[in-house]
């Protein structure tokens, strides 16, 4: 019970959640991605960037520090060698394979022209979730823009995914 014992706590110490040196690489890849990012955006007061779960800069609401965000928002840039109508379908199929799936898409005009918007639902992990996903190119690479929540949050943060979208705009 000892050797258990002393291996869970040089575990929990050597961690990167407990180890000062980690928490200071991690705070410096979080600044090298702000940094190394092709866009700019204003975040609401109660946002603030962090590293997700794949070590890619994402957003949340300060008061949702767990590992697993209750909310969150992210773009990425997809290669764009079909059709933009194309790559959202091919996309769909990712999470069309999860339980209690359902989409809707619809296409707007936005400021970076031809935009797709989809909402999706799902669960995974046990856990139900919300997302909507706008589609768009910009200089001829495409953008995907994601705002994923926990259902009972989807509404309260809405009009912050809105906001942050308005304000994105892409280094020259």
């Amino acid at each position: 019970m000892k050797k258990i014992s002393v291996l869970h706590l040089f575990i929990l110490f050597a961690s990167c959640a407990t180890n000062p040196k980690k928490l200071v690489e991690q705070n410096k890849s979080l600044e090298n991605q702000l940094n190394a990012a092709t866009y700019t955006l204003t975040l609401p007061e109660n946002w603030h960037p962090y590293l997700d779960l794949h070590n890619e800069l994402s957003y949340k609401p300060v008061k949702y520090q767990e590992k697993y965000p209750e909310v969150e928002i992210y773009i990425r840039s997809t290669p764009a060698d079909i059709p933009l109508n194309k790559l959202v379908d091919e996309r769909i199929q990712i999470f069309a394979s999860l339980s209690d799936y359902s989409k809707k898409i619809s296409q707007i005009q936005s400021k970076f022209g031809e935009t797709y918007i989809v909402d999706e639902k799902f669960k995974l992990n046990m856990r139900n979730y919300v997302n909507r996903t706008t589609y768009f190119e910009y200089k001829g690479e495409y953008y995907h823009y994601n705002y994923s929540s926990i259902p009972r949050l989807f509404n309260k943060y809405i009009d912050d995914y809105a906001s942050i979208f308005e304000s994105l705009e892409f280094k020259e």
